[in-house]
C-alpha cells in the first residue's frame, strides 16, 4: 500500500498518478487519502478516526502533523493540484455536470450555431427582437483567454437636438433563448443558483466543449437607458 504512496510522491509533476488513482478502489490506501482529504480542509471537516489516519500517513512521509503538510502530500501524489480551491471542498460545492446536463448543453450549442448560421430559425421570440447588427461597434472588456466573450459595450451620439447626449448600449447573450424549460441544463443551473467569480469556481452551467460562442453564435438581449446622458 504504502510503496504506491511513495512512488507517487517520487514521479516528477508530469508523471503523477491521475487524480482519481487512489479513489474508488475501496483499498486500505484509498481510505487513507480520504482521510489525509478530510484532515486538509480543517477543523470540523473530519472525524477523529480520520485525523488518526492522516496524521499516521504523514509519520510515515516523514511529514509535520499539520493540515498544510496534508494538503502538500495530497499535492505530491497528484490527488489535489498546487491551487486546489479548498473553499469549493469544505462547502461540497459541485465541480463536475452529470452526463445528461453535458448532453443537453452540445444539444444546446448546436441548435444555437444552426441558428446562428440561418439553418434554422425556430426562435419564438423573433417577433420581438430588432436586428442591430451593423449598427454598432461592440467591444467586450474581456482578456485573451477569456472562455465566453457574452457581453459588450456600444455607444452612439444622439445627434442634433440632443445637447451633444450620447446613449450607451449594452448587448448581452441570449444563452437561455435555447434552453428547455423543465430540462437538464435548466434543473441544474436552479440548484446551483448562481455561477461563481473567482479563481476557478465552478460555472452555472457546462461550458461550450466547442469553440468560442457566446455572442456571436446566441441572439442578444440588448439593454439601454430610457433617457440619454451628458458625458
Amino acid at each position: 500500500m504504502w510503496r504506491r504512496l511513495t512512488d507517487a510522491i517520487a514521479a516528477p509533476p508530469d508523471a503523477k498518478p491521475p487524480p482519481d488513482a487512489f479513489a474508488r478502489d475501496g483499498s486500505l490506501l484509498e481510505l487513507r487519502v480520504e482521510a489525509l482529504e478530510a484532515f486538509a480542509l480543517g477543523y470540523g471537516l473530519h472525524s477523529s478516526g480520520q485525523k488518526a489516519s492522516a496524521i499516521d500517513a504523514l509519520d510515515r512521509c516523514g511529514m509535520r502533523r499539520t493540515w498544510k503538510s496534508a494538503f502538500d502530500l495530497l499535492v505530491a501524489i497528484g490527488r489535489w493540484r498546487g491551487y486546489e480551491n479548498l473553499a469549493i471542498r469544505r462547502h461540497g460545492i459541485p465541480t463536475a455536470f452529470p452526463a445528461r446536463v453535458l448532453d443537453e448543453a452540445d444539444a444546446v450549442e448546436a441548435a444555437a450555431i444552426a441558428a446562428a448560421d440561418g439553418d434554422v430559425d425556430d426562435d419564438v421570440d423573433a417577433a420581438t427582437r430588432k436586428d442591430l447588427r451593423g449598427r454598432f461597434d461592440v467591444y467586450a472588456i474581456d482578456g485573451d483567454d477569456t472562455f465566453e466573450v457574452d457581453d459588450g459595450v456600444s455607444a452612439e451620439a444622439m445627434g442634433p437636438g440632443s445637447g451633444d447626449a450620447i446613449r450607451v448600449w449594452i448587448h448581452v447573450a441570449d444563452v437561455a433563448r435555447h434552453v428547455r424549460l423543465g430540462g437538464a441544463l435548466e434543473a441544474e443551473a436552479r440548484e446551483r443558483g448562481a455561477s461563481g467569480y473567482a479563481v476557478r469556481l465552478p460555472p452555472i452551467r457546462p461550458r461550450s466543449r466547442g469553440a468560442r460562442r457566446s455572442l456571436r453564435t446566441f441572439p442578444v438581449v440588448t439593454l439601454h437607458p430610457r433617457f440619454p446622458f451628458n458625458v
